[in-house]
């Protein structure tokens, strides 16, 4: 009698307790499942959100700087212009700034933030040989963008330079609600 009730009870927790390992693997394998999709949906929401949030951002510039340099282009046409007057003149966000190098004069809109020497060399160089570019860089902790426009008609090199600071703010909190999301999906996936 007593014998074999201790032999069914013994193999009721064998039983459990592989059931219960059964579980918790099973409960694991979702959880790093749903882990695994989550950071890699986060991950692909926040490429595809950056990217078009970036070049809608660069876009923008681009049109601006043309603009500004186009008004400073036909300014400089003109008998006796004042290159500070027509940077004053300029239509820009106050996130941005323009620098105007002529005849190895530099002039900049106010108030200056950025200075010629703060501006990446190479954007400088490949803008004095002639050529349009744009780059990114970081001044003082702070993402910009520089728009470099060489005006050879009237012997001018014109750059803007664009704050994405609040660009950068925008990813950041992307970062966050995409992370946040993440953590739920899994705790979820756990439940």
């Amino acid at each position: 009698g007593p014998a074999p009730g201790r032999d069914r009870s013994a193999g009721g927790r064998a039983r459990m307790r592989w059931r219960l390992g059964l579980q918790t693997r099973v409960t694991a394998a979702f959880a790093l499942g749903a882990l695994g999709l989550a950071l890699l949906l986060s991950l692909l929401t926040y490429t595809l959100s950056s990217t078009y949030l970036l070049r809608q951002r660069e876009a923008s510039a681009l049109r601006q700087a043309f603009v500004n340099a186009r008004f400073v282009q036909a300014g400089l046409r003109t008998t006796s212009p004042d290159v500070a007057e027509l940077l004053g003149d300029l239509d820009t966000p106050a996130t941005s700034e323009s620098l105007v190098e002529r005849h190895g004069e530099r002039f900049a809109s106010n108030p200056v933030e950025v200075g010629h020497d703060d501006l990446p060399a190479a954007l400088r160089a490949r803008v004095q040989s002639g050529t349009a570019t744009r780059q990114r860089f970081r001044l003082g902790g702070s993402p910009r963008l520089a728009v470099g426009l060489p005006l050879p008609a009237v012997g001018v090199t014109y750059y803007e330079v664009f704050s994405l600071a609040e660009l950068d703010r925008t990813l950041r909190v992307l970062t966050g609600s995409l992370a946040a999301g993440a953590a739920v999906t899994v705790l979820l996936g756990v439940a």
